[in-house]
């Protein structure tokens, strides 16, 4: 069929660019020439002549491809096409085909037809876009998750910060922003904030911003959807609140994203494009949403560990308040305390007068019960602190348990009951436990058993088995089960608590402060152990105490000895001593318990600094440094000692009022050793012994005496007793008789701490009136056996002071 149109009018009209191509032998270069139209058409060249080389048209990416498949055209004798974008654009796509045409000189030729991309070419390459688009976005959420999970509290911000420049330079927009919700003011805080190069920023001008300015954010926000503003100049009517805040900033097009962790908003993060447009597909911004979790989860976790960190530090500040207000206490209380005991030691040894004798024991036994108690509740602190110290060491568990049935066995007798002791085979004898805190816990819950309890009995169990992690360690049951008035099971949890006490008629019978089983319970946890209660009101009660995965030993218990200076007669040799205190009862105590000791010369001084100077002045031979004082206190008073070459060699023993653990680890540290008030007169002594030159000679006793006159009597019948001794035996027997005999009767037969200490007590009273001093040595060495539980060393103690009883009655 005759169209009427000549070759080239048909080429003129079609719309693509037919062409010859050349391909220099080099492979590299690309030159054209067109058929029916001008290259600059098709490509959009402003240029008057156009370029000759193929290459300028094509995106420098998409280069290698096309030259590729020219290649392959003339090289394989086939027709070939390739996509590629026009140089300098990123979205406008042509379509390239290609067929071999020869040779021609230096080159190889081939016919080309480049037209525009066609539709369902375009759509492909768009997949291909956003799939590469959504999987690079998918890579950058992985990378900066994981960043974000691995960074600590403290570089945490600075992560998030980073987050935010990986998303904006990934999306090519101008600002992404982070914007926290305030539940309690309902206000949102620009926290985050990342920005362009050349875009201000914003992050200082939004903060305290009601939620309610933006009504619509907050209803899309509340539903979890996002808000996508395609272009703010044409933003729907809805939105006109916002568009009057967005206009200003100069924003073009904008994406806000919720932020939740689990179902709480957290705040959104939003992408501003102030320079061009941005348009969003409905996967990356699922992406998105997907990255602003993550974060959420990560601001959510900065302000938990902060709180918690912040907790921690208020914690400590409180520990160390509380332990300042405990070492103040203990200061405080001890101080007075050492005046009281100490002169009413004083005085007791010095006053004649009977009634005055009276007083004065029962301002020291008071006294002793008062420091008791206060012993105890800073006991409870220092658990409750941390400052009291687990000391694991081979001990015999069977033999604790069966002292424990001879140290309340008269008690339990004065109430007319049993106590019984169950100790099963599986028990091993030698464990690795805490000695004194062991028998804390079981003197506490026997005593209360005892103390709670009318009629029947208390039975004590134990058994063990092996623990959780091998067979070599034991889980350790102790039962402590009384037939008492019980406890009912709305009190089994409280009773532990300190000061509770179950009922205020029970408080007015049985007495107490309410802190025995909150020491019992933090004790035995100490222990890595834990306390249970099984009981019902008038059926009695059983305290259970398991220790975990205790360790046997092969070891025996060593059995330590108390050295006593009171049996000895010591002798200074001339000696300065310093004593740095600021209260001036106790120099004055320390300058009474000396009175005798004629060859220590006593040198005071009333605070650091002055005894610093006093004793660059007189080199002592021994320093006695109080902690707390005025000017300057002990511990700088010492550390300016210590470093003066004049005094760094003369012993410093710190003289404190304090027991807590902490002033004990700064006094190990820097001083030679130290005395804690109140101090007794035999304690100052022993430190003295320990640190200045003296000369000890052995104390004559009065058994040593009774057996001196015995044998005397039995040599020569005819000469009689010195007249001191057989004049003070008859008093003495008499009021022996009057007063203490039943308690040695029954001390003879078992242990009780409570009647040791009655009749130790009667005994010093006894010695007092008619004037026997010797005999304080016998009643230290039973006291020292009473403290340490040594029943070997208390029955022959005990047969040694009824020998001398009886010794004494012969000479009457």
């Amino acid at each position: 069929m005759n169209t009427g149109r000549t070759p080239a009018e048909l080429l003129e009209n079609i719309p693509a660019l037919t062409f010859c191509v050349f391909l220099e032998e080099s492979g590299q270069k690309l030159t054209f020439d067109s058929f029916n139209q001008n290259p600059g058409i098709i490509f959009s060249s402003t240029t008057d002549k156009p370029e000759k080389e193929l290459s300028a048209y094509i995106n420098g990416e998409d280069l290698p491809e096309v030259i590729d498949e020219i290649k392959n055209a003339i090289g394989q004798n086939t027709q070939r096409s390739a996509e590629f974008r026009v140089a300098g654009s990123e979205s406008e796509w042509m379509e390239i085909s290609v067929s071999p045409g020869g040779k021609a000189e230096n080159a190889q030729m081939a016919y080309g037809l480049i037209k525009k991309a066609g539709k369902a070419r375009l759509a492909l390459r768009e997949s291909e876009e956003k799939l590469q688009g959504l999987n690079e976005l998918h890579s950058l959420i992985n990378r900066f998750a994981s960043m974000l999970i691995q960074t600590g509290v403290h570089g945490l911000h600075d992560a998030i910060n980073e987050t935010l420049r990986i998303l904006g330079e990934y999306a090519n927009v101008d600002r992404v922003y982070i914007f926290e919700h305030q539940e309690i003011s309902d206000t949102v805080d620009n926290t985050f904030e990342w920005c362009a190069e050349g875009i201000n920023p914003e992050i200082d001008n939004l903060i305290g911003i009601p939620f309610d300015a933006v009504p619509k954010w907050k209803e899309k926000f509340g539903k979890k959807e996002y808000v996508y503003i395609p272009k703010v100049s044409e933003i729907p009517p809805e939105y006109h609140v916002e568009r009057e805040i967005l206009e200003p900033q100069g924003i073009i097009s904008l994406l806000a994203i919720p932020m939740f962790y689990g179902e709480d908003f957290v705040g959104f993060i939003g992408f501003d494009s102030v320079r061009k447009q941005r348009v969003w597909s409905e996967e990356h911004i699922s992406l998105l949403r997907l990255a602003g979790d993550i974060i959420a989860g990560s601001i959510f976790r900065e302000h938990f560990e902060k709180a918690i960190l912040e907790a921690q530090r208020k914690a400590e500040e409180a520990n160390r308040a509380k332990s300042e207000f405990l070492a103040n206490m203990s200061h405080e209380i001890r101080t007075p305390m050492n005046a009281i005991l100490g002169f009413s030691e004083i005085l007791l040894n010095t006053t004649d007068d009977e009634r005055n004798k009276g007083y004065l024991s029962t301002i020291m036994s008071s006294g002793r019960t008062l420091l008791s108690l206060i012993n105890d509740i800073l006991d409870l602190s220092k658990i409750e602190s941390g400052q009291l110290e687990v000391q694991e060491e081979p001990l015999n568990i069977h033999n604790i348990l069966n002292e424990m049935i001879q140290v309340f066995s008269n008690k339990a007798d004065d109430k007319k009951l049993t106590i019984d002791l169950d100790i099963s085979d599986t028990l091993p004898s030698i464990v690795l436990l805490d000695d004194v805190r062991l028998r804390q816990i079981l003197f506490n819950l026997i005593g209360n058993a005892i103390k709670f309890t009318t009629e029947g009995g208390i039975v004590i169990r134990a058994h063990a088995k092996p623990g959780e992690i091998t067979n070599d360690l034991y889980d350790i049951s102790l039962e402590i089960q009384d037939s008492g008035i019980g406890i009912g099971e709305e009190f089994h949890e409280s009773i532990f608590d300190s000061f509770f006490q179950v009922e205020s008629d029970n408080t007015r019978k049985y007495g107490g402060t309410g802190l025995g089983l909150a020491i019992t319970k933090k004790l035995v946890m100490m222990l890595g152990g834990e306390i249970r209660i099984e009981s019902e009101i008038g059926k009695g009660s059983n305290f259970i105490v398991v220790f975990h995965d205790v360790e046997t030993s092969n070891v025996e218990p060593v059995k330590t000895q108390n050295f006593n200076w009171s049996v000895k007669e010591v002798t200074f040799k001339p000696v300065k001593l310093l004593l740095v205190d600021d209260v001036v009862f106790n120099r004055d105590l320390v300058k009474s318990f000396l009175v005798g000791f004629e060859n220590v010369n006593l040198i005071q001084a009333t605070n650091g600094q002055a005894g610093v100077d006093k004793a660059l002045e007189i080199k002592p031979d021994l320093i006695l440094m109080d902690l707390r004082m005025p000017v300057k206190n002990g511990y700088e008073a010492t550390k300016e000692l210590k470093s003066d070459p004049r005094t760094n060699k003369i012993p410093i023993v710190a003289f404190t009022a304090s027991s807590m653990k902490h002033d004990e680890d700064r006094i190990a540290d820097l001083f030679d050793g130290f005395l804690r008030k109140p101090v007794s007169r035999d304690e100052l002594i022993n430190v003295l012994v320990q640190h200045l030159p003296n000369e000890i000679k052995r104390k004559s006793t009065i058994e040593e005496d009774v057996m001196l006159q015995s044998k005397q009597r039995s040599s020569d019948s005819s000469e009689s007793l010195p007249v001191l001794s057989v004049a003070k035996a008859q008093p003495f027997i008499s009021l022996f008789d009057k007063k203490a005999v039943k308690h040695l009767d029954d001390l003879l037969q078992f242990m009780d701490t409570d009647l040791l200490a009655e009749f130790l007590d009667e005994l010093e009273e006894i010695c007092e009136q008619v004037g026997i001093s010797h005999f304080e040595s016998l009643v230290i060495a039973l006291k020292s056996d009473a403290e340490r539980f040594d029943f070997e060393n208390f029955s022959r103690n005990i047969e040694k002071l009824n020998a001398t009883i009886i010794n004494i009655r012969n000479l009457v």
